[in-house]
């Protein structure tokens, strides 16, 4: 028995013949939302554990919530990501196979990656991670990113640039080099997609991007490194949940206040992060504000008259303490931070 789960904004646009196939030869096929809470994982979980394949297709909250669906059979998770103040839950380890994620966005890697974001409040998210699980089988069809938008595909390589510089920034020499080529490949990609208007015609540069998305989740580094790109996805997750914008807008509004601060987090180094941008011949921030703006207007507005006590008090209740992302940060520290995102859309 197969099933096939998509999301069900594909029913208008119209599934590429080529994941047609998949979801015609399924026993069941069942449209979900965009969307990603326990409610419905839980139900998912219990069509999912009757079936001995399964197909997901959608983007990051689609596949998301189909790993949370495959990982609760194994053992209700509800206790374990419903507790407590941390934005980070763990779950026990467990897998299983037949299962095969079909992403149809560029950036996130959810199809190769073990973690998973769970919504568990109007505005508040947790990421929730498996204790040594192995990544799901997962196939690129370079067709379904036809219908990105150029923004959409810029803002899903910008992703990368962001997590291969983030890791190079702090990795010993080895691991350094593994993500400096690949930040290098990305930075190369977004120029070109940059360089073009229609982006989505070209499936081979579409599919490479897809393909190193994919990679720098399977890259196993060395040892244990604290990464500084955390602090600027992190306070762009609350920020992007308080004022209702995608994660990467958020990011691009914080990219200029964060890394000016670099080291200040803790971690990070100014001196690698320096060798990156000889080679991008222009400041990251820099770059990634030119090649991810100009932002919507809608979206400035709502970050820029975001509550920033409560931006300030979410974001450290979420990730502030022992081995989270901000560590011992402050509230003035954040609150600095925030006021300098804000004052850019003044």
């Amino acid at each position: 028995m197969t099933l096939f789960i998509y999301d069900q904004i594909w029913d208008d646009l119209g599934i590429p013949d080529s994941v047609q196939a998949l979801k015609s030869s399924a026993d069941v096929a069942l449209p979900v939302s965009a969307s990603c809470n326990l409610e419905q994982v839980e139900e998912i979980s219990k069509l999912t554990a009757q079936h001995e394949a399964v197909h997901a297709f959608g983007g990051g909250s689609v596949l998301d919530k189909v790993k949370l669906a495959i990982w609760n059979e194994d053992e209700n998770i509800r206790p374990y990501v419903s507790r407590g103040r941390a934005g980070i839950a763990t779950i026990p380890q467990g897998n299983r196979s037949g299962v095969t994620l079909i992403p149809t966005t560029l950036g996130t890697g959810s199809e190769a990656n073990v973690n998973a974001v769970l919504q568990v409040g109007p505005h508040r998210r947790r990421l929730v991670m498996r204790r040594h699980a192995e990544a799901f089988e997962y196939r690129h069809f370079p067709s379904v990113y036809a219908r990105l938008s150029r923004q959409r595909v810029l803002h899903g390589v910008l992703e990368i640039v962001l997590r291969t510089a983030g890791i190079a920034s702090v990795a010993n020499a080895e691991d350094h080099k593994r993500f400096a080529d690949m930040f290098s490949d990305a930075t190369r990609y977004t120029r070109q997609v940059f360089g073009v208007e229609q982006a989505g015609e070209d499936q081979s540069l579409l599919a490479s991007i897809a393909e190193l998305s994919a990679r720098t989740h399977q890259v196993q580094l060395q040892e244990s490194h604290t990464v500084w790109v955390w602090p600027l996805w992190y306070l762009a997750n609350e920020l992007s949940s308080l004022a209702d914008v995608t994660k990467l807008e958020a990011s691009i509004a914080l990219v200029n206040p964060v890394m000016s601060r670099i080291g200040e987090f803790g971690y990070g180094s100014k001196t690698a992060l320096s060798r990156l941008e000889y080679e991008l011949g222009e400041s990251l921030a820099d770059f990634v504000t030119r090649i991810g703006g100009p932002l919507n207007a809608a979206a400035t507005e709502r970050m820029a008259s975001v509550d920033r006590e409560v931006l300030v008090q979410q974001t450290l209740s979420q990730w502030s303490g022992n081995m989270l992302p901000l560590g011992t940060a402050s509230p003035a520290f954040l609150d600095a931070i925030f006021e300098e995102m804000a004052s850019q859309y003044a």
